[in-house]
């Protein structure tokens, strides 16, 4: 059977539609070119946002419409099938609705046969098998309880659970194996990562202890689980790369509580202080939302403040949009959706400056680039990463993917940097 996979949203739902997509490979099906060419189609939804949401139903109507005309089972997966469940096959057309903590399922559907519920995982225990990228994403968490007013990842993706050690290190093993040179450890909040004496700093120097991986990065973490010993973890172990996104979402301390973020303004600057006195060169990156319910002008001004105190290197910027069943759905949303939006792309516009004078301040450095891929119609041209995460083109051949190689910054732009390759002698 061919089969295609639409993924919408985070790493989480990239890295589950990896994993199903390998097992599917592995009971004998393969990957269609398209979805015009597929007989099960599997969509990956996200309910995180609103506008991620409508893009994911527009795709599964027209995906259903096609069902006229041919043969096509359509599966939708992830956080939007547990919020709308059954409503997404009675009026969306779909064929099966299955929740993010039961993509065990779709082996069944395929199959035929029952198996056994796991208790923390999809049940598709295969990693992601990468093909030729050195780069792969490894779950350690499932799920969140933190219960952010304004966030529907508990109700959708159930509370945290944690991935017992030992399988995310054979997991890391097997991608190294495979060739693969960086993984970003991912879940909703890793700082908060423990299974019995294992919290997340001693598993940075677990995952550090494999040979053939050489650059570990992790997302996304919490404010208030940010311990020092995960500081002092990413300082001292090379291969951790000096980058962390941090979410703060409000410099106001009276929206911060409202949000149920569990620390104040002052807790997160104290946290910038302590990650650039140990870490000098580490690159902060955030989120930022924008509009929630009865923030005044006085609190996105302290926001704006902040983010211009830190110097963030990046940040995604969203406005508040109500998400059904959480806490802040029950508080009156107050702002217009123009002043939301001015508000915005005030934020936007000050972190575009800034991440671009972030950029600019590399310009004469030497970095290793981990070599990713090649440029699309660019033979010559090679695109990578360095350890703060920004994204580096240059000149060379194609044998260096996969290999960490120096690379002298000659120019830089807002989010992407110019270099040369230097003697590696």
């Amino acid at each position: 059977m061919r089969f295609f996979i639409r993924t919408y949203g985070c790493q989480m739902n990239i890295y589950d539609s990896k994993v199903i997509e390998r097992r599917l490979i592995e009971l004998g099906h393969r990957r269609a070119g398209s979805i015009d060419d597929a007989e099960l189609v599997i969509v990956n939804t996200c309910s995180v946002r609103e506008h991620a949401e409508k893009r994911a139903l527009g795709q599964i109507r027209q995906i259903a419409s096609q069902k006229k005309r041919r043969k096509l089972t359509l599966v939708v997966i992830g956080c939007m099938a547990s919020r709308l469940s059954d409503k997404l096959i009675s009026e969306y057309g779909a064929d099966y609705a299955i929740g993010a903590n039961k993509l065990w399922q779709i082996e069944e559907i395929v199959t035929g046969k029952k198996i056994t519920p796991p208790k923390v995982f999809t049940g598709l225990s295969s990693p992601p098998k990468t093909g030729k990228k050195p780069t792969s994403y490894v779950a350690i968490t499932r799920g969140c309880s933190n219960f952010c007013s304004y966030c529907i990842v508990p109700y959708v993706r159930g509370p945290l659970r944690h991935r017992k050690p030992n399988e995310i290190i054979q997991e890391v093993k097997l991608l190294a194996s495979e060739g693969v040179r960086e993984v970003t450890l991912i879940g909703q909040n890793v700082n908060s990562y423990r299974y019995g004496e294992t919290g997340f700093a001693e598993l940075l120097k677990m995952v550090s202890n494999v040979e053939g991986i050489e650059r570990i990065r992790f997302t996304t973490n919490h404010p208030k689980d940010l311990s020092d010993s995960i500081i002092e973890a990413i300082s001292s172990l090379p291969k951790v790369a000096h980058h962390i996104h941090l979410p703060v979402q409000s410099g106001s301390n009276r929206v911060l509580k409202l949000m149920r973020r569990g620390y104040s303004r002052e807790d997160y600057l104290t946290l910038v202080e302590k990650l650039s006195r140990n870490i000098p060169d580490i690159h902060i990156t955030t989120d930022v939302m924008v509009g929630f319910p009865t923030e005044s002008i006085d609190d996105f001004k302290q926001t704006v403040k902040l983010y211009q105190q830190v110097g963030f290197a990046g940040g995604f910027f969203f406005y508040y949009s109500v998400r059904p069943g959480t806490a802040a759905s029950r508080m009156k949303d107050d702002i217009t959706y123009e002043e939301k939006i001015r508000r915005l792309n005030i934020i936007i516009n000050i972190g575009q400056e800034l991440a671009e004078k972030k950029s600019k301040e590399l310009i004469g450095t030497t970095q290793k680039v981990l070599v990713e891929e090649r440029v699309n119609k660019r033979p010559k041209e090679l695109r990578g990463r360095i350890s703060c995460g920004r994204v580096v083109t240059f000149e060379g051949e194609k044998e260096l993917i996969g290999r960490i190689v120096p690379v002298r910054i000659t120019a830089a732009s807002t989010w992407s940097l110019r270099g040369k390759m230097e003697n590696n002698s």
